[in-house]
């Protein structure tokens, strides 16, 4: 079974200055962000890529990156929506820049969390349920369908990774908006990161 998971489109113009968004913060995706879902569906479609069933959060930008991407698909699946693929909880730093929560935790916490998956102080994420979800979701559905695409955020999708034993190195957990990544799953001893963080 092949995994692709997508991190949703931009949420924030040029001009802007991102922030930590999470589950509470439900922004729709801005102009570069359906051009970047577009440039997904595009890829898929050229590649020969064909769905099989496809999965997003409750958040609205995962939900217009599916729906956009699956326009390219010869077979108009309608994402089934979940939980687990809702984005973490950023807690206190909810709003935040980055330049912000270094100032109150320091640069090596943000990188052990883009590198390792490393829960800053102050978030509120349950890790061990989170890779215990995905462990179910994979076990659930790895013999059922060749193709599945699941679009989600950031800080969910590295518990992904987190949850199996793979045995090439990627550089970081990070996906960065509008990249996808390919895992193949034959059972838990053999997951394979075919790609990682690739853009069309």
């Amino acid at each position: 079974m092949n995994l692709y998971v997508v991190r949703h489109g931009n949420t924030f113009l040029e001009k802007q200055v991102p922030v930590r968004i999470g589950q509470k913060t439900n922004l729709p995706l801005v102009e570069s962000g359906v051009n970047q879902a577009v440039e997904l569906g595009k890829y898929f479609l050229r590649e020969k890529i064909i769905f099989d069933v496809v999965f997003c959060s409750f958040l609205d930008r995962t939900k217009q990156t599916a729906d956009l991407i699956m326009n390219y698909q010869p077979n108009q699946i309608l994402p089934i929506q979940d939980v687990l693929f809702n984005e973490i909880d950023h807690g206190i730093d909810e709003g935040k820049s980055d330049t912000e929560i270094k100032l109150r935790i320091g640069e090596k916490a943000l990188f052990d969390w883009d590198q390792y998956g490393i829960v800053p102080e102050g978030w509120i994420v349950d890790e061990e349920n989170r890779k215990k979800e995905w462990r179910i979701f994979i076990n659930k559905y790895k013999d059922k369908f060749e193709n599945i695409l699941v679009v989600t955020s950031n800080g969910s999708a590295r518990f992904l990774l987190k949850s199996f034993n793979f045995s090439n190195d990627i550089p970081n957990l990070k996906l960065r908006t509008g990249s996808f990544s390919k895992i193949n799953f034959q059972d838990e001893n053999r997951v394979v990161i075919k790609q990682w963080d690739k853009r069309p």
